[in-house]
């Protein structure tokens, strides 16, 4: 039995314990020996970030996981290392803290009639080291982040900072420009390159989707094309993906257009896609996804959600599971 294979077995075993877990305490939880997952919303409160934080709601009903909210506190640069009475000498800081916990008490109020466990916290600091720590302590599966599309994208959530923190990412990230109108994930575009690296954000894809059992389109653009929007000819290196695939109807596509973001986005609404996900990996033709730009002007110019996965060989959250499989 291949990996893939034994995992979906696992987590078929987790989800059920979990049903019962919630059939009758009306919650969930995670029982001995096992971890819930965890959804990470990096928040500055705004209204992007609410956005997001009702998807990452919605989405923690379906995989029956947990919603952690984190956010970044200004405060003095040696705040840890003051004593409580000097402390006292920076009521900015104070403040600030005082704030952020208000605002997370609106979001348990927002939630509270809610089957989902939250779990608030805040930093201070470098944003990418915190949150990058954060994912690796907590083990975060996925992370949910806000956009406000084609008039500025928000320098939070597509800044330089945040764009490294999509880089350095161990979960995949799922960017929300408007709350959908459902989640029900029926048709899924994979934008990739289709390289022996993209292996793993696929099957972080697939350990994603077996919630919604969806049709899983295969997409390799092949840009520039000078004349226009032209179907290419399928190649045979998706096969591999294919068999990866043996839990959803899957097909390939290769589809010509003028440029990657075009065609991307062409081809998801051709097909009436719920979702675009495209792995971040360094090579040729797709490697611009990696730069945040083509994610960037997706997210400007579709309403759907994009789910942005990071194709690193060490992948912290496929270890792990990889521990629990053998």
């Amino acid at each position: 039995m291949d990996g893939g294979r034994r995992y979906w077995i696992l987590d078929q075993k987790r989800s059920l314990i979990q049903g019962v877990v919630y059939v009758f305490f009306g919650c969930y939880a995670p029982p001995n020996g096992l971890t819930m997952k965890k959804i990470l919303v990096p928040t500055d409160f705004s209204d992007c970030a609410t956005f997001a934080a009702d998807v990452a709601v919605d989405l923690a009903e379906v995989l029956m996981a947990e919603v952690h909210f984190y956010t970044r506190v200004e405060v003095h640069p040696l705040w840890d290392q003051l004593s409580e009475k000097a402390k006292m000498d920076f009521p900015e800081s104070f403040n600030r803290i005082y704030e952020a916990k208000l605002k997370f008490q609106e979001l348990r109020h927002r939630y509270q009639d809610r089957k989902v466990r939250l779990v608030t916290s805040y930093a201070h600091g470098d944003l990418v080291g915190v949150v990058s720590r954060y994912i690796d302590k907590e083990d975060i599966y996925l992370i949910v982040m806000g956009s406000s599309g084609a008039d500025g994208v928000k320098e939070f959530f597509f800044g330089s900072n945040a764009q490294k923190i999509v880089k350095h990412a161990h979960t995949p990230v799922m960017v929300i420009k408007h709350p959908p109108k459902s989640l029900d994930f029926k048709h899924i575009v994979f934008a990739s390159d289709f390289r022996e690296g993209a292996k793993r954000s696929f099957q972080q894809l697939l350990d994603f989707a077996q919630a919604f059992t969806p049709h899983i389109h295969l997409l390799r653009i092949e840009a520039p094309v000078p004349f226009g929007r032209t179907d290419l000819k399928e190649q045979g290196n998706m096969d591999e993906f294919v068999d990866m695939c043996w839990r959803f109807p899957c097909t390939k596509h290769e589809f010509g257009d003028v440029s990657i973001e075009l065609g991307i986005k062409h081809f998801a609404e051709d097909t009436q896609a719920d979702l675009i996900a495209v792995s971040h990996y360094g090579k040729p033709k797709m490697q611009r996804l990696l730069t945040g730009s083509i994610t960037e002007a997706l997210v400007n110019h579709l309403e759907m959600p994009i789910l942005t996965m990071n194709t690193r060989e060490l992948n912290a959250w496929y270890k792990v599971h990889e521990v629990e499989m053998s």
